[in-house]
């Protein structure tokens, strides 16, 4: 909870004027992007892998009506590794090590060749399909074109949290 409180005061300090640019801003920022970015990701997943809520989401099957992900499994768990790590206060986010990394290019090219799948299962006449082959041309192009490097920052492969991210309780 550490993490999130830190996070939130640092958030009214930027709105207010308040921030210390020069201590928090490179790892704030950085923190800020991945999260961002993971819950869009999460957004994506839930759609892929059809969790709703009541019948309140929108979902790939509201699309396709018996679709589902050829990675189904391996999604799932990246849907659970995003929902534990990020999106909820868990006693397994509590006791992880401090960084967790996330390969985010390999789970981009998985989540676009789902949405790829997905609109080759709709007819070639539906807008529908002709909309979500855009987006898997526009994701594919994207993706060809990153520098493949490792560690956290821009153009790399793999993203940290850092800071107190994820650290045991109290800390």
């Amino acid at each position: 909870m550490r993490y999130e409180l830190i996070e939130l005061v640092n958030l009214a300090a930027w709105q207010h004027g308040a921030w210390d640019v020069e201590v928090s801003a490179k790892q704030t920022f950085g923190n800020a992007m991945l999260e961002s970015g993971l819950v869009h990701t999460r957004n994506l997943l839930e759609f892929l892998l059809n969790v709703d809520n009541n019948g309140t989401y929108i979902v790939a099957n509201d699309f396709a009506e018996s679709w589902t992900p050829s990675d189904k499994e391996s999604l799932g768990r990246d849907y659970g590794r995003i929902s534990a790590n990020l999106t909820h206060l868990s006693k397994k986010r509590a006791t992880m090590v401090h960084k967790e990394t996330w390969n985010l290019h390999d789970l981009a090219q998985r989540i676009v060749n789902e949405f790829d799948n997905l609109a080759n299962s709709l007819p070639s006449t539906d807008p529908q399909a002709t909309q979500f082959k855009a987006m898997v041309k526009k994701g594919r192009s994207v993706l060809a074109g990153m520098p493949v490097t490792q560690g956290p920052g821009p153009g790399s492969t793999d993203a940290t949290i850092t800071g107190t991210t994820g650290g045991p309780p109290g800390t």
